[in-house]
């Protein structure tokens, strides 16, 4: 099994593979050199650029299995010259036991950081390149005067200094910001949100899924995701019916969607519940494992029983739809993964500290 970080591991493994006669899987994380060209790590005209993208699709092409974390990812594999037949869509995942909704009366994290009683907006993790914060720092402004809502991002990352800069600018009594904490309070830390962000750039859809996404469903909190409603982040919302989708330049749809769920606790709770639903009968590593397992099984079988047809040799095998666990007729249904933002945009973290992103 090859992974996307670093990028061109799936050379080595591939030589391996077919010296040994073993079959190669490889299991998508980010898109390179796409991410870096959209992030402009790398120029997408320049010579390094072109050249990455020709060895990546003769790559992407030899690979005898392709798992991507959602359907815009693995259509985009498929541009990126992976074969169809050949490429399945297993979510990422979160472990359910370990992060659990805790509720408002029980949460110690609250009162330790004066936020009982406080409609909390919670950003956890890694505010990377591959993020927006446009709208979530307008949000913060046309909020300031309203003394219930209050934004706390939890972690950091590149961006997380515009974050900053925003907030000291304006000077923003109304968002606080906090280091990565430990593991034993995750579960904690992301049951304190009213309502939990996750936020994409559009030019980024397909390249990458942010992993704090299954988190957040895992705390059961409801989800509003900053970013292109045909995002894969997008789809888990509308499907789990957990969350509401907000453009990445609508400043005052945040700022509705935030006003929404605080004026109507019931409607939260729902979205909440729903989340949490979601989590374990989708999106937990139970269920993930075996469905990444289940797919890469059924994709090298199907891949071994083309190479036993007599014309295999000389009949290509027909392009067809993107498989996804889901369809497969599961009753596990879909998800699994592990890791989320790219290698060059998630910061190195502190040993033993993690975020909403982290998986658990």
């Amino acid at each position: 099994v090859a992974m996307t970080d670093p990028p061109l591991l799936l050379a080595p493994v591939l030589a391996a593979g077919a010296m040994r006669g073993f079959r190669t899987v490889y299991w998508v994380q980010d898109l390179y050199p796409q991410l870096a060209g959209k992030l402009g790590v790398m120029r997408e005209s320049g010579f390094a650029y072109r050249l990455f993208s020709a060895i990546g699709r003769r790559l992407n092409r030899g690979a005898d299995a392709v798992v991507a974390l959602g359907p815009q990812m693995a259509r985009a594999m498929v541009d990126a010259g992976a074969r169809p037949e050949r490429t399945a869509v297993v979510h990422n995942w979160s472990d359910a036991s370990a992060v659990r909704p805790i509720p408002p009366e029980d949460n110690p994290f609250l009162r330790e950081h004066g936020l009982d009683g406080k409609f909390v907006v919670l950003y956890s993790g890694n505010a990377g390149r591959a993020h927006t914060f446009e709208a979530v720092s307008e949000a913060m402004r046309r909020l300031r005067d309203d003394a219930g809502v209050v934004f706390v991002f939890i972690g950091g990352g590149p961006k997380l200094g515009e974050i900053r800069a925003a907030a000291e600018r304006d000077a923003l009594p109304n968002v606080r910001f906090m280091d990565y904490l430990p593991r034993a309070e995750l579960t904690f830390s992301l049951s304190a949100a009213s309502a939990a962000l996750v936020t994409e750039s559009p030019d980024v859809v397909g390249m990458l899924v942010p992993s704090k996404t299954y988190g957040i469903l895992a705390s059961g909190r409801p989800l509003i995701f900053v970013g292109a409603p045909e995002s894969d982040v997008a789809s888990v919302v509308r499907d789990a019916d957990c969350g509401l989708v907000v453009s990445p330049d609508d400043p005052q749809g945040l700022v509705d969607a935030i006003l929404a769920l605080r004026d109507d606790p019931q409607l939260a709770g729902e979205l909440g519940r729903r989340a949490r639903l979601a989590a374990e009968d989708r999106y937990d590593r139970r269920h993930a494992t075996a469905a990444w397992a289940r797919e890469v099984e059924r994709l090298l079988r199907g891949m071994v029983e083309d190479e036993a047809r007599p014309e295999a040799a000389s009949v290509s095998t027909p392009s067809g739809p993107v498989r996804s666990a889901a369809s497969a007729g599961s009753s596990e249904s879909t998800p699994s993964g592990r890791v989320g933002d790219a290698a060059d945009v998630e910061p190195r973290r502190p040993a033993g500290y993690v975020a909403a992103d982290a998986d658990v």
